[in-house]
């Protein structure tokens, strides 16, 4: 919620600190195609540093370090959001259909992560999915209200 909102001003502050630095030397180097990286960013980019869309994939572009950490915020953000074991999608995912439904959505997206990881298209997804297998894969422990009926208390 509120991280991916401070997360997108950051993206945001951080191309217009870009186009309005007067040296930008000191400033971080990166691909153009972190730019395009993802629907979100891309439109992001459009809108505040529309000339930056056409630049070519492989070219280098100095950009301000706020871009990146509102980058890296997303990416936490979209992350999170997986609906995987203790993450807060799969937590969404357990209150919307039921522990056994979370549980079976739960282990295919572990299935697509780890196939699209070993695709090799992209070595944050497989760097993200060794954390989520290793650390947020469990479910919940149930609730005391979820395992005792109503009108045994």
């Amino acid at each position: 919620g509120l991280s991916m909102l401070v997360s997108m001003a950051l993206l945001a502050s951080g191309l217009v600190l870009t186009i309005s630095a007067q040296s930008i030397a000191a400033f971080p180097i990166v691909p153009a195609a972190t730019m395009k990286s993802s629907f979100l960013v891309g439109s992001i980019v459009s809108v505040v540093a529309p000339k930056m869309m056409m630049v070519p994939l492989s070219q280098p572009i100095p950009i301000h370090p706020a871009f990146l950490v509102g980058l890296a915020g997303i990416l936490m953000s979209a992350v999170n959001l997986l609906p995987i074991g203790r993450l807060d999608g799969g937590r969404a995912s357990m209150s919307a259909w039921g522990r056994r439904a979370a549980s079976l959505i739960s282990f295919l997206s572990l299935i697509v992560l780890a196939l699209y990881s070993f695709s090799g298209f992209s070595g944050i997804i497989a760097f993200w999915g060794a954390i989520v297998v290793l650390t947020q894969r469990l479910p919940d422990i149930p609730a005391v209200n979820e395992v005792t009926g109503v009108g045994d208390l």
